[in-house]
Formats: C-alpha cells, sequence, structure tokens
C-alpha cells in the first residue's frame, strides 16, 4: 500500500520479502490490498502499460484528460477525433483543433500565411535555445532528454 500510496514510479510492485525481487501479479494484488487502494493499483498499472507501449497508442492532446485510444486508420478513417471524455475535436494528422472543410495541407498553409496567434508566438520563442524538438514521424513536440 505505501507503494501506491507515495508514488507510481514504484510499478511494477516487487515482492518485499528479502533478497526477493519478483513482480507481484495483480492478481496477488487484489488478495492483499486494502480497498480503498485498488482504484488508485488500477490507474497507476494502466498508466505504466501505456508508457510502456507508446507505439501502440494515441492520446487525446487536450491537457489533463486521459482518453487513450489504439489508433486504427479504418476507425478514423476522416482523421478526425472526437474526445468522448472532454469532448474537443482533434485532426489526428496535424495534431491541432479539427480544421472542418479544410485539408491539412490548406490549414498549414492558412495558418502560416495569416497571424499566427499569440500564443503559438510566444511557444515558438519558448523552445527556441530549450531541449525541445517536434517528432518528425507524429509532429508532437517532445523534450529531448539524451540521444
Amino acid at each position: 500500500e505505501m507503494c501506491i500510496r507515495d508514488s507510481s514510479s514504484k510499478f511494477p510492485l516487487k515482492c518485499p520479502g528479502e533478497g526477493c525481487r519478483m513482480e507481484v501479479s495483480p492478481e496477488d494484488t487484489y488478495e492483499v490490498l486494502d480497498p480503498v487502494y485498488i482504484h488508485k493499483f488500477e490507474k497507476f498499472s494502466t498508466k505504466k502499460h501505456f508508457e510502456a507501449n507508446l507505439q501502440e497508442y494515441s492520446c487525446c492532446p487536450t491537457p489533463g484528460c486521459e482518453f487513450v485510444f489504439i489508433y486504427s486508420p479504418d476507425e478514423y478513417s476522416s482523421g478526425r477525433l472526437d474526445c468522448p471524455c472532454c469532448q474537443n475535436s482533434y485532426c489526428l494528422n496535424c495534431k491541432v483543433p479539427f480544421h472542418a472543410g479544410k485539408t491539412c495541407i490548406e490549414f498549414k498553409a492558412d495558418r502560416i500565411n495569416s497571424t499566427h496567434l499569440k500564443e503559438d508566438d510566444q511557444f515558438h520563442q519558448f523552445v527556441q535555445g530549450v531541449k525541445y524538438k517536434q517528432c518528425p514521424k507524429c509532429k508532437m513536440w517532445v523534450e529531448k532528454n539524451g540521444g
């Protein structure tokens, strides 16, 4: 319970026996865990699973939204994500609010030709000289912390 109460960094849970570092199965955890901590355990376990399998999952880009999904071109053929949690719509190609009636190329051209939003300018000023890069595959901004 202390591992769950304190932080998710202690996942997966390990056997507390001296010299034993075997992972404790979720089934065993449910048998001994106080019901108060079961939801927190499930949330941490799910988060760790997603973090370990980022290539399989996509997340809603809304800050604070916890919606995670498996991207399937068949299911999302329009390129549009209508998030059932936060109710926002996003373009899965551009990773921006959905631009109805415009292709991604048209939308990007309009943004380049129009006055940038103040927040966009501030963000671009911030990332210059800081260890942030845009992922060449998904175009999301990430902090470069190695390699």
